[in-house]
């Protein structure tokens, strides 16, 4: 879980950065976008060297050894990192194929790609420890960059409010699913449930999965589309 929710951030990150430098970015202070190199950069280079640092200071302590044992299965595991790595990298696609069709179902005139810089940035933003899930700095972030994009502050408002929705939907119905569960599967478990499915699943399986989570993506986000559509008129 640490490795993925890591990955994550990771990759948040540097699709920010690279979407900043691009064609598309141009219209973001060069203050922001140096910093968001520098940071992607400090990131990269830190976990590059943390598990060996890691490795010579677990010994002192039982958490640090348990953390060591859970970043080490990936560290020794090229299969399992570049997995982490692609369903991180579609997860975080899909987001932002979500936040372009709000977008058009509010009929804002923004140039799709430079969702790839909104959402990573309203996403690090969330990830502030200064309120409740990330209320207030998320929203101030899509009042901000969207306004770059001539965006009047009550539609990015708005926006981010139809975003908070659409994550507590989502949340509320993994909740219910959660306190039904009977039983929590332990670590081990789930790392032989993924033993098993890597030990047979093909790279055609894993396109053609892919595929489908992208097609079911397409009508949830036209459904996001048709209800949209009706509060504006």
């Amino acid at each position: 879980m640490l490795a993925d929710r890591y990955t994550g951030v990771l990759v948040i990150q540097w699709i920010g950065t690279i979407a900043m430098f691009s064609p598309f970015g141009t219209n973001v202070p060069q203050p922001i976008r140096l910093i968001m190199l520098a940071v992607s950069i400090f990131i990269s280079f830190i976990t590059l060297i943390f598990t060996p640092v890691l490795r010579k200071i677990s010994k002192k302590s039982r958490k640090l050894t348990t953390l060591y044992q859970d970043i080490e299965m990936y560290w020794n595991n090229p299969s399992k990192i570049f997995m982490v790595f692609y369903w991180s990298i579609l997860f975080h696609l899909l987001i932002i194929t979500i936040h372009i069709t709000i977008s058009s179902a509010m009929g804002l005139s923004v140039p799709i790609w430079y969702y790839f810089i909104v959402y990573p940035m309203s996403a690090i933003a969330g990830f502030i420890p200064l309120s409740f899930n990330g209320i207030g700095p998320r929203e101030a972030t899509y009042i901000y960059f969207l306004s770059l994009a001539g965006v009047s502050s009550s539609s990015a408002l708005v926006f981010g409010i139809y975003w908070f929705v659409i994550v507590f939907l989502a949340s509320l119905v993994g909740g219910i699913f959660y306190i039904r569960e009977k039983h929590i599967p332990t670590t081990q478990e789930l790392d032989i449930a993924e033993h098993d499915i890597e030990s047979q699943l093909s790279y055609q399986d894993l396109a053609a999965f892919s595929l489908i989570i992208l097609s079911r993506s397409a009508r949830s986000a036209s459904v996001v589309t048709g209800f949209i559509t009706v509060q504006r008129k």
